[in-house]
C-alpha cells in the first residue's frame, strides 16, 4: 500500500478529502486464499474453503478487520475517501479513472497505469525508481531489436537484494550488471507502456499461415474459464503441427442449468459425451473468444471434455491450485494425440516441425 501511494504521487495524482479511491479485486475467493495461504502461512487452507465455501472467507475478514485496515492504510498513504469494490472493473462507469498497480512479490510496485487511462492490456509505464529493459530469448527466436518483444529485466531501489544463503539462485536471476531477470516476456507499446505477454516457460512459438506467432496458454485459459460451462481448462499447444487443444472440465452448475433448459438429466460423464451439450459449450467458447478479442491463432482448434476435476491428489495441480502443464499433458497424452492425428489426417496438410516444442 505504501508503494501504491508513492505511485499515485509519481504520476501526479494528489488525492484529497474530495477524492474517492476504490479498491477492486478480481481474484475469486478460492485462488486468493490458496495463493496468500501458501505465501504467508505454513498451511494451505483450500480444504477449509471446500468445506465452508464463502462463509469462511467472510468470517475471516470480519475477525481480521481487513476492510478497516485497508481503508486506514489508503487514507494514511493517499488521503481521500475510500470505497471497496468487488467485481469486474469493466462494469464501472466509463468516466471513472482506473489506477492498476503491477506488483511482483520481490519488487513491490513495478509500474502503474496512468490515471484516466482505460487501457486494460498493459501495465503502464515504469515508476521513477525503476529501470526496465527487454533482452533476447534465443530459444524462442525473440529479439527486442527486431520485434520489440523480450524478457523483462528490472533494476531499481525497490528490487530485492538477493536470496537468503542461496548465492547460486542469485546468480541465476541477477546478471553481472545487477539486472534482475523476471522470467516474464513483455513488450513496450508505442507510448512507452509495458505490456505483459506471459512467462517464458509458458510461451510457445507456432507457425500459422507461414507466420511465426507467440502463444501463451495462460491467457487463453483465463478467457475460456469465463464461460459458465467451464469449471477448469488446460490448453495444450502442439508446436510441431501448430494445433491448440483445450482439455475442459465442465462446470457442474453449468451442466445442471443446461439440462434443466433441455429437460434432461445427465451426469458429468454423460454430458461430456452429449453432442448437443458439447456444441453449446464450444459455441460459448467461440463467442467469449470474440468478446475478449482473442486473435484467430490464439483460439483452440478442438476441445476434449473430461468429467473429473484436476486435483492435487492426481498430481495435476500445485499447492496454490495452479496447473501442472507437464503432468497434465502426460495424463491426457493419449486423448490429445488422437485429436491431433484426427485433425492432421482430416486436413492432409503437412506442416514443417519446428524446434520449439516444449513437451
Amino acid at each position: 500500500m505504501h508503494s501504491f501511494g508513492s505511485g499515485l504521487v509519481h504520476i501526479g495524482c494528489l488525492p484529497n478529502n474530495q477524492t474517492l479511491i476504490v479498491l477492486y479485486g478480481r481474484n475469486n475467493f478460492k485462488s486468493l486464499i490458496a495463493e496468500f495461504g501458501c505465501y504467508h502461512y505454513s498451511m494451505v487452507p483450500v480444504p477449509i474453503y471446500d468445506t465452508f465455501k464463502e462463509s469462511i472467507v467472510y468470517e475471516i475478514l470480519l475477525q481480521t478487520n481487513l476492510r478497516e485496515r485497508i481503508v486506514k492504510l489508503c487514507l494514511f498513504y493517499t488521503g481521500g475517501r475510500v470505497g471497496v469494490y468487488f467485481g469486474d472493473f469493466k462494469n464501472l462507469p466509463r468516466d471513472l479513472s482506473i489506477l492498476e498497480p503491477t506488483v511482483m512479490i520481490y519488487l513491490k510496485l513495478k509500474s502503474i497505469s496512468i490515471r484516466f487511462d482505460r487501457i486494460e492490456e498493459d501495465l503502464g509505464p515504469p515508476l521513477a525508481c525503476n529501470t526496465i529493459k527487454l533482452i533476447s530469448v534465443p530459444e524462442l527466436n525473440i529479439h527486442p531489436e527486431e520485434n520489440n518483444i523480450g524478457e523483462i529485466c528490472v533494476k531499481g531501489t525497490n528490487v530485492f537484494s538477493g536470496y537468503y544463503k542461496d548465492h547460486a539462485t542469485y546468480q541465476q536471476k541477477f546478471d553481472e550488471d545487477g539486472w534482475f531477470h523476471t522470467g516474464d516476456i513483455g513488450k513496450f507499446t508505442e507510448n512507452g507502456r509495458l505490456k505483459y505477454i506471459d512467462r517464458i516457460q509458458d510461451i510457445f512459438l507456432i507457425n500459422k499461415n507461414n507466420s511465426l506467432k507467440w502463444v501463451g496458454p495462460n491467457k487463453i485459459e483465463n478467457v475460456y474459464i469465463q464461460s459458465n460451462f467451464v469449471g477448469q481448462c488446460f490448453v495444450f499447444i502442439d508446436s510441431h503441427r501448430n494445433y491448440l487443444i483445450a482439455v475442459i472440465v465442465p462446470d457442474i452448475d453449468g451442466i445442471n442449468r443446461w439440462c434443466n433448459e433441455n429437460n434432461l438429466l445427465l451426469s458429468a460423464a454423460e454430458a461430456c459425451k452429449n453432442t448437443a451439450f458439447r456444441s453449446t459449450l464450444t459455441d460459448d467458447l467461440k463467442s467469449i473468444a470474440i468478446r475478449e478479442r482473442l486473435k484467430p491463432f490464439e483460439q483452440v482448434d478442438d476441445v476434449f471434455l473430461y468429467p473429473d476435476s484436476f486435483t492435487q491428489e492426481a498430481d495435476l495441480l500445485t499447492p496454490t491450485m495452479k496447473l501442472k502443464r507437464f503432468e497434465l499433458h502426460n495424463y491426457f497424452r493419449h486423448e490429445i494425440d488422437n485429436i491431433i492425428m484426427h485433425m492432421f489426417n482430416k486436413t492432409s496438410k503437412i506442416v514443417e516441425p519446428n524446434v520449439f516444442e516444449r513437451f
